[in-house]
């Protein structure tokens, strides 16, 4: 806020030298509108860069919590898979129970063999389950402990990632409110520059990236390149529009302070 209030006084401080000494009305607008499209193309560059700050801020969070998530999803599959062999450890058991029961109302040799086949079966089955279901809960234990260690880190580290990201869509919507106030500040502008002279400055803009350069110290601050006196004098008047003989950008004339001539002397 600092910075843009002391870039104001100084676009201010500049309209007010300029004004003294520019005589031509239509290289002042000019030179307000160069300044708001510098300011726009400033805003714009911000803008274009906040979606790889959003996606730099994501991926840190990611890196940070792929531990957390592979942990948290092999919990979330070992819980599951203990579920499932607790349901059929209780089937075996129930088959189990039941064929012990047959086993004493059989009526011959056949059945009573085949009840012991089926009680064995069972039992192996079931001891087998159990083991399973005891690696399991051996393995949801560590992996539970594994979670909780990294879960508050994680919340803490989404927390600020949220912060983060929240901060950047405010810079967005800042900067979005900038570029439209300057672009209809410069609508304000273009009606009043003669449209030969708006489309100069234009072709000027796209092909060196500023339509205007300060004449200073008789050279052009842009390309700097040495001015002629006679042409120097008549950048000072400000009554014509004039181009740099180099890199044709047009040329206005700031008169310096009375604080920047007594440090020259």
């Amino acid at each position: 806020m600092l910075i843009r209030n002391n870039c104001s006084k100084l676009a201010k401080r500049l309209r007010k030298k300029i004004s003294e000494v520019c005589v031509n009305p239509d290289l002042e607008r000019l030179i307000a509108l160069q300044n708001l499209d510098s300011k726009i193309n400033q805003s714009k560059t911000k803008l274009t860069v906040i979606p790889a700050e959003r996606k730099q801020i994501e991926t840190r969070f990611e890196e940070f919590s792929a531990t957390y998530n592979k942990a948290r999803t092999s919990l979330e599959h070992a819980q599951a898979q203990h579920r499932k062999l607790s349901r059929e450890l209780e089937e075996v058991q129930t088959h189990h129970e039941k064929y012990k029961k047959d086993l004493m109302k059989v009526r011959n040799d056949k059945e009573y063999t085949v009840c012991l086949r089926e009680i064995d079966s069972t039992k192996k089955a079931a001891s087998l389950l159990e083991t399973q279901i005891l690696q399991l809960m051996e393995e949801i234990e560590k992996l539970d402990k594994e979670v909780a260690q990294y879960s508050p880190e994680v919340e803490n580290r989404r927390r600020i990632a949220d912060k983060e990201l929240a901060e950047c869509d405010e810079e967005m919507e800042v900067l979005q409110k900038e570029i439209d106030v300057h672009v209809a500040e410069r609508q304000k502008i273009l009606v009043s520059v003669p449209r030969p002279l708006l489309s100069r400055y234009e072709r000027i803009m796209q092909r060196s990236g500023s339509g205007l350069a300060e004449a200073k110290a008789n050279t052009c601050t842009a390309c700097r390149m040495k001015i002629r006196p006679q042409v120097m004098s008549d950048i000072r008047l400000g009554e014509a529009i004039i181009e740099c003989e180099s890199c044709s950008r047009i040329l206005y004339y700031i008169a310096p302070t009375e604080s920047n001539a007594a440090s020259a002397e």
